[in-house]
């Protein structure tokens, strides 16, 4: 609607004389996120299969799906939900709707590696809040901060301070094959400049994701469709996950009960 996320803001604050930004309640767990397919597991015990790589998708004679299992049997099912991502979920549809597995493979992903840095609080004054992003003319590969040790406890030992710098992206692409030591570099410089930090890290550790980010270019609305109109004809089959509808995890999360739902009707 109006080009840009500042023009955006601009625009909704002159409209409603109020602050904009995010609204709601930043929340995780106490020792991250991972306390949450930790506790699925916990609680579906032997009904959950882990550690076992899917390969193929295929229909059946009685109308429903067999699953084939790298090194184990294959699984009958009445119903399949792909929740993986679409880079991979693409080949797994590829025997069972061949135009499928295009349209979902064409969704392209962008890569991103993330610089955790570590700081002295006193060295690390400007960083405050939850984080800022950064816009394309103050960087050329950093996209953004998140400071995670300023919204949840145990994310820094006491007097610490922890930042999390994103490199790379649309922006970027190539950053992700930097060394760690010029991504740390870049990552440092950036905090430098825009925040003030002083000194050196006392910690860092580099983590590359090499697609990370699920773009929703144009003629994305379009693509959903085509999905749409070949699940159609594969009932029993579903798609979820960030690479279609929302990218967050709380759009996965919205959108889970209404896949649950579809499968239990």
């Amino acid at each position: 609607e109006h080009g840009g996320l500042v023009r955006g803001m601009i625009a909704k604050r002159g409209g409603s004389g109020g602050a904009t930004g995010p609204r709601g309640r930043l929340t995780s767990f106490p020792d991250g996120l991972s306390e949450l397919p930790a506790a699925l597991i916990a609680s579906l015990g032997s009904r959950l299969r882990v550690g076992a790589r899917v390969t193929t998708i295929e229909r059946v004679s009685h109308g429903g799906f067999r699953v084939a299992i790298d090194g184990a049997p294959s699984l009958d099912a009445a119903a399949v939900i792909v929740a993986c991502p679409s880079w991979f979920a693409s080949p797994l549809l590829a025997d069972l709707d061949g135009p499928l597995s295009t349209q979902v493979g064409g969704i392209p992903t962008v890569p991103v590696a993330v610089a955790h840095l570590g700081f002295a609080r006193q060295d690390a004054e400007g960083l405050v809040g939850f984080g800022f992003l950064i816009p394309r003319g103050e960087s050329a590969s950093v996209l953004g901060v998140l400071l995670p040790s300023n919204i949840f406890p145990r994310r820094a030992p006491e007097g610490h301070v922890l930042a999390t710098v994103m490199l790379g992206g649309a922006r970027n692409p190539s950053a992700i094959q930097a060394t760690d030591q010029t991504l740390v570099d870049t990552a440092v410089s950036a905090v430098r400049d825009l925040a003030g930090v002083r000194g050196d890290p006392r910690f860092s550790l580099v983590i590359r994701h090499a697609r990370a980010i699920p773009q929703y270019v144009l003629g994305h609305a379009d693509r959903l469709a085509a999905i749409d109109a070949r699940l159609a004809g594969l009932p029993g089959l579903f798609l979820a996950g960030n690479s279609y509808r929302g990218i967050a995890i709380n759009s996965c999360l919205a959108e889970a009960p209404s896949v649950a739902g579809s499968v239990a009707a």
